[in-house]
């Protein structure tokens, strides 16, 4: 149970809300609120929770004080009580034959006892339940409760709903009528006129679920795709709502739906499984990819440098041999060596790295060409390789220079000797 915010009209307790009523958690009163009247809704645009905010508008309260227990406590009324809440559990859990074994021997003087008899012999479990019966209720033990219940409210509140039980039995045989003639309109073949007249009867009877049921029908009957979610939904409002008051062509229409979106659920996680594991394994090619270009990126840079520093070399080389030939060759014949050595030995060498750093530059373009579209492979490494291809022109670029220079400074020096 769950505490709401209302007060007990007998002890000014607050109330506890359980199965469709309300019970003060210290007095024992049990507060109900019925339909007690049709209720006005507009069929064409009502929505389940605005049915049931209707529903909820048109309840009345009423208020049954009956003592779970007697207070004076000895080893006779000990039993009695003990007997009491047996009989209290059966009921709750829907053993009505049980409720009377387990009250043999308690007298029908005790309220109680009388009550939960009464119950147990209209077969429901509360006075909730009672409320929805659609048959004359005053039998035997109702009578007898009336008579040794000594709270005049009670008395009035289940004489009320003899009346809405009765009233019930009124409307149901009506609305079994109505619902005849709809099925008879189908049966004959006619489509618009079911329809219309199933809006009427609901219109006329809304806190019925029958009617929303017969609705639905005539829905589900006139459109093959058509969705009764909604009807159903409306129906659980009915205080009246039973299962089997659904109409089979809804139940089956239901079914149905459930089914494709079972289906549809089950293909949607199948697609998602095959797209995490087409993910995965694209993870691990490009994994493998990105592995593969930094292997290829740092020999290229490996490369790049040696041939950088082989140019620079030659550079060095034309330098020394220039300034050999300015000096004298007989003073220092061994740089003019030197430098021409390093000049025609490092053209040979950058000459035979040019192909690796170009194979290592091919090898890392490849890679990139599978990573660039994904994001979180490409995005980062394409750049940070853009960047490292002009940083290394550029040096290229400027250590060309410097050995073209140097050769210049060899054969200038050759000429001066």
């Amino acid at each position: 149970m769950k505490f709401v915010d209302m007060k007990c009209s007998n002890c000014g307790g607050r109330m506890e809300y359980a199965d469709g009523h309300y019970k003060c958690a210290y007095c024992g009163a049990i507060m109900l609120k019925i339909v007690d009247a049709k209720v006005d809704a507009d069929v064409e645009r009502l929505d389940a929770e605005e049915f049931g905010r209707k529903l909820e508008e048109s309840k009345r309260s009423f208020l049954i004080k009956v003592e779970d227990e007697i207070k004076v406590l000895d080893a006779k009324t000990a039993i009695i009580n003990k007997r009491l809440q047996n009989a209290k559990k059966s009921l709750s859990v829907g053993k009505y034959e049980a409720v009377f074994t387990d009250l043999e021997g308690v007298s029908d003087e005790i309220p109680a006892a009388v009550r939960l008899r009464f119950l147990a012999s209209m077969k429901v479990k509360d006075e909730y339940g009672l409320s929805l019966c659609k048959k004359d209720i005053r039998n035997d033990w109702y009578r007898k409760f009336l008579f040794v219940c000594e709270d005049e409210e009670t008395k009035r509140s289940y004489e009320k709903i003899a009346e809405i039980c009765l009233l019930n039995e009124k409307l149901d045989k009506e609305l079994e009528s109505e619902l005849q003639v709809i099925r008879e309109m189908m049966k004959v073949g006619l489509r618009e006129e079911p329809l219309t007249y199933a809006k009427q009867v609901c219109s006329k009877y809304p806190q019925l679920c029958k009617s929303w049921g017969e609705y639905a029908a005539v829905k589900c009957n006139q459109d093959p795709d058509y969705d009764c979610t909604i009807d159903i939904e409306i129906m659980k409002k009915c205080p009246d709502y039973k299962w089997d008051f659904v109409p089979d062509p809804v139940k089956r229409r239901r079914a149905d739906i459930i089914s494709k979106q079972e289906k549809s659920r089950r293909e949607t996680e199948e697609r998602m499984r095959r797209e995490a594991l087409e993910k995965e394994e694209l993870d691990k090619l490009l994994r493998k990819d990105l592995e593969q270009y930094k292997v290829s990126r740092k020999k290229f840079k490996g490369y790049s440098l040696f041939l950088d520093f082989l140019l620079v070399l030659v550079f060095a080389g034309g330098l020394m041999s220039a300034y050999a030939c300015r000096a004298g060759i007989d003073k220092v014949g061994y740089l003019l060596a030197l430098g021409m050595l390093l000049v025609i030995g490092g053209a040979i060498m950058s000459c035979f790295c040019v192909g690796p750093v170009a194979e290592c530059k091919k090898e890392c373009k490849t890679s990139l060409s599978r990573l660039e579209p994904h994001y979180n492979y490409g995005n980062t490494v394409c750049a940070e390789f853009k960047n490292l291809k002009k940083v290394s022109l550029f040096v290229s670029l400027l250590c060309v220079i410097l050995a073209l220079a140097g050769i210049v400074l060899l054969v200038y020096g050759l000429t001066i000797v």
